[in-house]
């Protein structure tokens, strides 16, 4: 199953399990599917018991094979110490062979003398060392030559002595190797073991899925405007300090004119961080709705674009990705096994370009995981979507404009009430003549202690209160109040984030330069202010077409889990959808 549909990566070992799980799992006589555990001619299959003793013959050989080491190498070191303590005994004997000889090849050979006549030189019978002792002797300092020397060698002699005949006591006795193994493993319980965190399951528990095996690790997503998607480990961006200049996500486009194919103009148009087993929803800018788990996604590095997404979603080719979502994966399992909405179900909230608003529930969107999508917004001629956000009912909605004014107001029934999936959308606030909608973003019922993040084009942004910028009610004609002033001529408001002091946001350029933050550097002041610098821009005039396009939410190591409710809010705040400026 997994060697067909999916590459097996890093879950090598895992998938391996799964499979032969599948295999077995009508087998109830205890016996399961290990293929190439043991080193013979043909596989063999294994009940636990066999599985077991096998392991302990394992563990058994490695045991004697160990012990024999130490043996060896124990009776290799007596052997130079009795040779050490022969000429030390005879120590006159030793200088006058060493002080005839002409070099130290024949003072060698003359220590290990073993003729039964008396030695020419010494006049006694020679001294019988072998080549290893002889060795040991001519590299003797003369600091070894000591009483105190001559006592540490006989100790050691002895120490050596009693340890080769523990060894080879051990070697000989199976249940002192056993009680060893016993041991071991003990030790490796101390030191390395915790709570079980899986669950073993009587009877047919069904297959295994692909959640099962793979780590709800934290990951962020990247689409570009040519329709290239692709998820990286959230790790391989690192934080840095703000002002700085970033590194590159994904590959640089070449500027207007040196570059006259697609590849070159392709510039990041969507960036998200979401969870693994979070559901990814896709809207495409015609209303159309496609979902897929995040896991499938493909895996690419920094430098590369990933895959098309005609091909991993089947979009038409002259279809554009509006906006992109995550749901967690707790929440998602809730919608799919849910019959009736409660009184906490999730929203999704689009708006076009043009500032049309709708808000549908997500439990009428389960069937956009088929191939075609469904659709979910209908959107007059000449318009079309351009992002998504989810939201509970009470949820707060913000939607800012270019000239750094936004509009704040409650998602009930009067301002935002829910619509048909095939339906269209409401006015969501009246624009001035060369305005235009830059991002929106939702504020929980308990976010009123938050801040929110403003970011400019040109890498400018602040922080300020959330309580600053007061509900209204959503009317075609209201303008909303400032919430960013600008320094820079053209520069215009970007996106507009809610942030807490503990967050990190990572900000993403049209070039692909990603810099990852803490919210704790950026400053906090009164709304109708331009901020502080955030971004970096190398040399001036290298980089003028380059501009900040997206700003979102890193999910909390701590939050990030398979049983965690920490993850269903962690990812929600964090997976929103990224709009091209």
């Amino acid at each position: 199953l997994f060697y067909k549909h999916k590459k097996l990566q890093s879950v090598f070992s895992a998938s391996i399990l799964a499979i032969t799980h599948k295999v077995r799992d009508e087998d109830t006589t205890g016996s399961i599917a290990m293929d190439a555990i043991r080193l013979r001619p043909s596989p063999n299959r294994l009940s636990l018991r066999m599985v077991l003793n096998d392991w302990l013959d394992f563990r058994y050989t490695c045991c004697i094979r160990r012990a024999r080491f130490r043996l060896k190498n124990a009776e290799t070191r007596q052997h130079i110490v009795q040779g050490m303590l022969v000429a030390q005994a005879r120590i006159a004997d030793v200088i006058a062979l060493i002080r005839a000889s002409k070099d130290s090849a024949e003072a060698k050979e003359a220590l290990q003398c073993g003729e039964s006549e008396d030695d020419p030189v010494i006049g006694r019978p020679g001294l019988f060392l072998s080549e290893a002792q002889a060795d040991a002797v001519l590299a003797l300092r003369l600091s070894r030559l000591t009483a105190l020397e001559r006592g540490k060698l006989e100790a050691e002699a002895e120490t050596l002595a009693e340890t080769i005949a523990d060894l080879q006591g051990f070697i000989a006795d199976d249940a002192r190797v056993y009680r060893q193994i016993a041991e071991e493993l003990e030790a490796v319980k101390q030191a390395f073991g915790r709570p079980r965190r899986t669950q073993i399951l009587k009877g047919n528990t069904g297959s295994l899925t692909m959640e099962d095996v793979l780590a709800n690790d934290r990951s962020l997503i990247t689409v570009t405007n040519g329709g290239h998607i692709k998820r990286m480990p959230a790790s391989v961006v690192k934080r840095q300090a703000r002002a700085t200049k970033g590194s590159m996500g994904v590959p640089k486009a070449r500027p207007d004119g040196m570059d006259d194919t697609p590849r070159a103009s392709d510039m990041v148009a969507h960036f998200f961080t979401c969870c693994d087993h979070d559901m990814v929803f896709v809207i495409g800018d015609n209303g159309v709705l496609y979902a897929l788990p995040a896991y499938q996604i493909p895996v690419a590095t920094r430098q590369s674009r990933g895959q098309l997404t005609s091909t991993l979603l089947g979009l038409p080719t002259d279809c554009g990705i509006a906006s992109v979502v995550s749901v967690p994966k707790e929440q998602w399992q809730a919608i799919v096994n849910s019959t009736e909405d409660s009184e906490d179900a999730l929203y999704i909230v689009m708006m076009s370009r043009d500032g049309l608003l709708k808000k549908t529930r997500l439990s009428a969107l389960r069937s956009a995981t088929r191939k075609n999508g469904i659709k979910g917004f209908n959107l007059p001629e000449g318009d079309y979507v351009r992002w998504a956000r989810l939201l509970k009912a009470g949820d707060d909605v913000v939607v800012a404009s270019a000239r750094g004014n936004a509009i704040r107001f409650t998602a009930n029934e009067v301002n935002l009430r829910p619509r048909s999936r095939t339906a269209s959308g409401v006015k969501v606030m009246g624009l001035p003549d060369g305005d235009w909608i830059v991002d929106m973003e939702v504020l929980s019922k308990g976010d009123g202690d938050r801040t929110l993040l403003s970011v400019t084009a040109r890498g400018l942004g602040k922080r300020f209160k959330a309580s600053e910028l007061r509900t209204c009610r959503r009317t075609p004609h209201t303008v909303g109040v400032r919430v960013h002033k600008f320094r820079l001529e053209g520069d215009h408001l970007t996106c507009l984030r809610a942030v807490e002091d503990d967050d990190e946001v990572m900000m993403i350029t049209k070039q692909g330069v990603v810099l990852r933050q803490s919210c704790e550097d950026i400053s906090i002041i009164t709304r109708n202010t331009s901020g502080v610098i955030l971004k970096r821009w190398h040399e001036e005039g290298t980089d003028e077409a380059d501009t900040i396009i997206e700003v979102v939410l890193v999910p909390k190591q701590d939050d990030i889990g398979d049983d965690s409710d920490g993850a269903a809010s962690a990812t929600a705040k964090a997976g929103m959808g990224a709009e091209l400026v």
